[in-house]
């Protein structure tokens, strides 16, 4: 019997300033490697291919975070896609995900088949990931045991009105690529 391990990351960026199309990076999680007895540990170092020309390719550490990544699913319908951290919650975690909410945070994800012993990215198919995906955190909700941080896509319900253009990161900053942008 073989294992597969499936890690997700989480990079967390502020707003971006208007002369750039990217945020100033501000938190980076996974879920993969937890070690109670030393949390200094609790963490991994990854190069991923990014869209951020000044950090593509560079090696970063992700500390540990308790989290479920729940993905958004498409639709034909065009409206706005939509996805959820769901953490545990406690003090610690409440903080954060108030500081996202109110900061206006966009939130990158990847989907990573990791080595079990490592916890290194497997590239599969010419990828460190199997899914990558671009949020703005845009709401929390809460009860007695988890806190739910709601992400949305930063195109909203594209339609026949979209304009003739090309969108690229340039111009509007990260894009989903895991999402069907149709212009007819």
């Amino acid at each position: 019997m073989s294992l597969t391990a499936i890690t997700t990351f989480v990079v967390i960026r502020k707003k971006p300033k208007e002369a750039t199309p990217f945020g100033e990076t501000e938190f980076r999680f996974q879920n993969g490697k937890c070690n109670p007895d030393k949390l200094d540990e609790s963490q991994i170092k990854v190069v991923f291919p990014s869209q951020n020309p000044d950090e593509n390719n560079k090696e970063f550490t992700y500390k540990f975070l308790n989290f479920i990544y729940q993905g958004a699913a498409k639709n034909n319908s065009g409206d706005n896609l939509e996805a959820a951290l769901i953490l545990a919650n406690n003090q610690v975690s409440m903080s954060f995900a108030q500081k996202v909410i109110t900061e206006k945070y966009s939130v990158e994800v990847f989907v990573s088949k990791v080595d079990p012993e490592t916890m290194n990215p497997q590239e599969i198919y010419g990828n460190n990931f199997l899914t990558r995906d671009n949020w703005l955190a845009t709401s929390l909700s809460y009860d007695a045991e988890t806190i739910e941080v709601l992400l949305s896509s930063s195109i909203d319900a594209v339609g026949t009105t979209a304009p003739n253009r090309r969108l690229t990161t340039g111009i509007v900053g990260a894009l989903p690529v895991t999402g069907d942008i149709q212009n007819r």
